[in-house]
């Protein structure tokens, strides 16, 4: 009798002990993302439905167009672009073309020149309809630009979007770092 005791206080400690050491090496979403930094470390990352997507790949450009970019366009909008692969995350925000004055917050709607959109093919499906997400309305957010030197951008950004059935992700926590 004393000895099922023992096993069975065994047994239950056994069974509290497991599954507190598995979520502990359950990494946190949010610590996966990049420091929100100021230096040009060319990085993007955020949390979608609560998984973080991270672009850390570099600067992208015409010869590598995975990474992270910023373009400053005069007289339009200025546009932050994030692939690590084939999804894509873009916001475009108006400031007529100049620098905007730091600290500056943008809402992101439906308007072209102020929106942001998450493409998601990764089932290798072309870009369409139910894999395009795009600020609208009803589903909206914003972008900060917290620092600008004119060759680094950052900042952090959330948005809402939609996709044209109707169905919504949820981007948060959102933090770039730019070198242009």
């Amino acid at each position: 009798m004393k000895c099922n005791l023992v096993v069975s206080i065994l047994l239950f400690a056994i069974c509290l002990i497991f599954p507190s050491c598995k979520k502990a090496n359950t990494p946190d979403p949010l610590s996966q993302l990049p420091a929100a930094t100021h230096s040009g470390a060319n990085t993007l990352g955020c949390l979608v439905n609560g998984k973080a997507f991270l672009v850390n790949v570099g600067l992208a450009n015409w010869n590598h167009p995975l990474g992270v970019s910023f373009s400053p366009y005069d007289g339009y909008s200025w546009e932050i672009d994030g692939k690590p692969d084939s999804r894509h995350l873009t916001i475009r925000f108006n400031e007529s073309g100049t620098n905007p004055t730091i600290p500056s917050t943008f809402n992101l709607t439906t308007d072209y020149q102020s929106r942001a959109e998450f493409l998601n093919p990764l089932d290798g499906t072309a870009i369409n309809g139910n894999n395009e997400f795009v600020t609208n309305v009803s589903n909206t957010g914003e972008i900060t630009i917290s620092y600008y030197d004119g060759s680094v951008i950052a900042g952090t950004f959330n948005f809402d979007a939609a996709n044209d059935s109707g169905v919504v992700v949820h981007i948060t926590d959102g933090r770039f770092d730019i070198r242009q």
